[in-house]
């Protein structure tokens, strides 16, 4: 068991999602950082995708009943172990009546703790991803009692580094080019900041407004997490993983499946650029993201 002693701005379970429902108006949610899930996972030899808890920004204070393996990744939201300091990318025991502390963002915006066994958690659809907007499961509260179930024995702490973010790749949207020159080069060389009404559905952007050549209504169309639309105010939104399956604004780009991990570690206030890629560069980036994992997967099974 584990019992929630401060919930936190939102901290949730997240796990690879729930794809394949769109047609049927459900988000595919599952983790904002798609790779620090997996990552975490992996370092207790889990399937990569299973559930974990997501803490965002930080505020979060976990008190473990049980002994058993834990994985920490994601964002250095300043946490503390039993009083010490822990930095991102390790795995550890835990024993019965300590406390995992999370403070405030250092560096990123979103850490994820998985844990070697069962968490027993809600499946919906397949899923134990919370969604907000579909209200599908529900956040932490404060007094939550977690369902832990711990399994599993490794031979000791190990530490693993995740790669860092930068500038997101996009690759040109089906209206690319009904945006004017101008708009083209701002979108490319800004630096776009988050707005404080970004969430996991979307990231409102601000920055110089960007002018279409055409102004014509688009109808309802499907739209996926890293979709770049711009709406009649000329600021960029990002679509996150809890976006809804349609939407009617003209689609500037879409940021490539490699980066979208990286959009769970930008939060409101955050600067944001943007660099042109190609479908053979996005092939690319997603079958090096693959490679890596790969490559981790098989140093962790030798530890």
């Amino acid at each position: 068991m584990i019992e929630v002693l401060k919930a936190g701005i939102l901290a949730c379970i997240q796990d690879g999602g729930r794809p394949g429902y769109r047609s049927q108006g459900v988000p595919a949610s599952g983790a904002m950082d798609m790779l620090a899930l997996q990552v975490a996972n992996l370092l207790l030899k889990k399937p990569p995708l299973s559930p974990a808890l997501e803490i965002t920004f930080g505020q979060t204070q976990l008190r473990f009943q049980q002994s058993g393996w834990v994985a920490l990744t994601g964002a250095d939201l300043g946490a503390s172990f039993n009083g010490e300091p822990i930095t991102p990318g390790w795995r550890f025991k835990v024993e019965p009546g300590q406390i995992l502390h999370f403070r405030q963002p250092k560096r990123g915006f979103r850490a994820y703790l998985a844990l070697a066994g069962e968490l027993v958690v809600p499946h919906v659809l397949g899923s134990a991803s919370t969604d907000l907007g579909s209200g599908f499961n529900a956040p932490l509260a404060t007094g939550d009692e977690l369902d832990w179930r711990p399994a599993g024995d490794f031979a000791g702490p190990l530490l693993v580094r995740t790669p860092g973010t930068g500038r997101l790749r996009v690759l040109p949207g089906s209206e690319y080019d009904s945006f004017d020159k101008l708009a083209h080069g701002l979108f490319w060389h800004s630096d776009w900041t988050i707005g404080s009404l970004s969430n996991r559905m979307g990231y409102r952007l601000s920055g110089p407004k960007l002018n279409r050549l055409v102004g014509d209504e688009l109808p309802s169309h499907g739209v996926l997490p890293g979709t770049v639309q711009v709406p009649g105010n000329g600021q960029p939104i990002i679509l996150g993983m809890d976006a809804q399956a349609t939407g009617g604004y003209p689609k500037l780009g879409m940021v490539i499946a490699a980066d979208l991990w990286q959009l769970g570690q930008l939060g409101p206030g955050r600067h944001i650029g943007f660099i042109p890629a190609t479908a053979a560069e996005a092939r690319l980036a997603w079958q090096q993201q693959l490679d890596y994992l790969a490559h981790l997967e098989a140093f962790i099974a030798e530890h």
